[in-house]
């Protein structure tokens, strides 16, 4: 990266904020709307890549400058979702011993990343005001969105 784009990069931080937030707020539209594409699979496989990719850009936007732990939780999330998409659609008992391991990151990301976020929590005493506490919001919104496709994908709801 060159000297300029550093410095363009750093006066405009929320670019990379604005696209992961597109890209869950369009998979948010293709959970409520499956039929938008007018085919139920299309719409599925556009939303499980649209909120793979916009947690992971949102986990490293946020955890850009500060190591906050999000980036873990993110990535974590993501795993947890590919482990659940295979474990739903490929009920197959060696499909399972190969995404174990997918679980087993995902399971270890999410864990890392929320004792990351709680002792940066408790070390900096982060209220809903600081810039940090915003972001983290972002994060939770995207969890929550992560949460509903797992619990779409196994058929809660």
């Amino acid at each position: 990266m060159t000297k300029k784009e550093n410095i363009k990069r750093k006066k405009d931080p929320y670019s990379g904020l604005a696209l992961a937030f597109t890209f869950l707020i369009i998979a948010l539209i293709l959970f409520f709307i499956p039929d938008y594409f007018k085919y139920i699979l299309a719409s599925r496989i556009i939303m499980y890549g649209f909120t793979f990719i916009g947690i992971i850009g949102l986990s490293i936007e946020i955890d850009r400058d500060k190591k906050s732990g999000t980036s873990d939780l993110g990535l974590g999330v993501s795993f947890a979702l590919i482990w659940a998409i295979f474990y739903y659609y490929f009920p197959i008992w060696w499909v399972n011993i190969i995404t174990f391991f997918i679980l087993f990151f995902s399971i270890f990301g999410i864990s890392r990343g929320l004792i990351r976020i709680f002792i940066t929590v408790r070390k900096n005493k982060i209220s809903i005001r600081n810039n940090l506490g915003i972001k983290l919001i972002g994060q939770i919104f995207g969890i929550v969105l992560v949460i509903f496709q797992i619990l779409e994908i196994l058929n809660v709801f």
